[in-house]
């Protein structure tokens, strides 16, 4: 899921750019800050599922790299601004261990495609299951755990695929029939393990749930059996 400079035009990686650094800045500034515990279990979470990873050496999708991404976790852990950096800064680091400085270019691209799904679709999911669904620990842990993890890898392998069809590195047919179906694998780990990773906060660690509150999700209700 890293992309080369070589496959897109400048203009499109400058354009990236452009509205990268404002919004990274927003991001930067956004309250409340995660703890040092929440970004040090974030990022180590992140970055083993990152390196869960398989490259394709030959055949039509020469240069592919998937792997998982660990971001919707990380997005309930420090929130979607939080976790976008980081995602941004693993999107960093492993295109410049792939392809060197001249990953650079494409960065800001990468980041929009990778990190940013995962990130918004939690964020979203999130707002809508409090205002549609009960506030109940299931919900938060289903939805924002698991759903929100499966909807995040196919909106990411979406992305990446339209991307790659329409700058012209793959084919249509390789695109969509060979490239974005490994993705309908990932998917089952990605919801699987953010799913799990956040009923076992839930349940030992709520702490490191950014975006859980015991006054919303575990609050006592009255019981209104007889009304």
């Amino acid at each position: 899921m890293i992309f080369s400079s070589d496959w897109f035009h400048q203009y499109a990686m400058m354009l990236a750019w452009v509205l990268y650094v404002p919004v990274a800045m927003w991001c930067a500034t956004r309250s409340p800050t995660p703890t040092a515990q929440q970004l040090a279990v974030a990022g180590t979470l992140s970055a083993f599922l990152w390196l869960l990873n398989v490259q394709v050496e030959a055949g039509q999708l020469s240069g592919m790299v998937y792997h998982l991404l660990g971001l919707n976790l990380a997005t309930l852990m420090l929130g979607a601004p939080h976790a976008f950096l980081l995602g941004s800064a693993w999107v960093l680091a492993w295109g410049w261990a792939r392809h060197g400085g001249d990953f650079v270019a494409v960065f800001a691209l990468n980041a929009w495609a990778v990190a940013l799904p995962s990130c918004l679709i939690n964020a979203l999911g999130r707002r809508w299951a409090l205002a549609k669904l009960p506030k109940q620990v299931f919900v938060y842990i289903f939805i924002n755990g698991f759903l929100s993890g499966a909807l995040s890898m196919m909106a990411t392998g979406v992305i990446v695929a339209s991307l790659l069809h329409g700058a012209g590195v793959f084919s249509g047919s390789v695109a969509w029939g060979s490239a974005f179906p490994v993705f309908f694998l990932l998917t089952w780990g990605e919801a699987f393990l953010s799913g799990i990773a956040a009923a076992v906060c839930v349940a030992f660690k709520p702490e490191l749930l950014g975006t859980f509150d015991d006054k919303i999700y575990l609050a006592k209700k009255a019981n209104q059996i007889w009304r």
